[in-house]
């Protein structure tokens, strides 16, 4: 209707763009036309030029969704999120410094957003600041123990050699989920790199006895090499051939 506010054409545009990747292009369309209708009724409403942003992202507008997050920050009404598509917007241009600014920024108001921590780690990894990387994983599995930030945070580990901070995030891994067959190959992966074969085979054979993978069993068969076991190597690298 013509008394429609600002807020209430916003909040609609908003629950369209929740759609997430299942949003139609009549949607996004949609989407623009609401906030360039709240912007006429109010040109300092900061939440309209956030939307447009993350519309601009959306279709791979990187450079735009800069200039329409800076409107936004720059309004009477600012909307903190346009940090968020700022920060993705320069991160998709690979403009890390600048995105690490923004994101940092935009975590003093969503420091219990473990998705944001995320998000800050991923783009510390394009920076090669791996220690700062390892504490913005953890700081998101203290918000939320998610397997993914797992496997990150041991991926971080290993790559500047911590092996047994690694060992130790996957072994909590195990003792959550149990049955998780990669977080067994995993550590057993770890465990080869600091030749403690006995306990790379227990892992790996444990990991095929959840998943009769290929790979695991290749991988295997490379460790009793290792070991100086051929037997057991040929007979794990037939045991690959027949399930693959």
């Amino acid at each position: 209707t013509n008394t429609a506010t600002p807020e209430i054409l916003c909040l609609l545009a908003d629950t369209y763009l929740a759609e997430g990747p299942d949003i139609t292009n009549d949607q996004t369309k949609t989407v623009e036309t609401l906030a360039k209708r709240a912007l006429v009724i109010d040109p300092q409403w900061g939440n309209a030029y956030k939307i447009l942003a993350q519309v601009a992202n959306d279709r791979g507008e990187h450079q735009k969704a800069v200039e329409f997050a800076n409107k936004a920050l720059a309004t009477k009404k600012p909307d903190i999120k346009a940090y968020l598509q700022r920060t993705l917007a320069y991160q998709a241009m690979g403009q890390n410094k600048l995105a690490l600014a923004d994101i940092t920024e935009y975590l003093k108001y969503t420091a219990t957003d473990p998705d944001m921590h995320v998000l800050r780690a991923g783009i510390l990894r394009a920076l090669k600041q791996p220690l700062e990387e390892i504490e913005e994983y953890k700081a998101a599995l203290k918000l939320h123990y998610r397997d993914y930030t797992v496997y990150q945070l041991v991926q971080t580990y290993e790559q500047v050699g911590k092996f047994e901070p690694a060992i130790a995030e996957l072994t909590k891994l195990i003792k959550a989920t149990g049955q998780d067959a990669e977080a067994f190959q995993k550590r057993g992966h770890i465990y080869s790199r600091i030749k403690k074969y006995n306990e790379a085979i227990a892992d790996y054979s444990k990991a095929i006895s959840i998943e009769a993978s290929p790979r695991f069993y290749k991988e295997r068969a490379a460790i009793y090499q290792q070991m100086g076991n051929t037997r057991a190597a040929q007979a794990d690298l037939a045991m690959s051939k027949k399930e693959d």
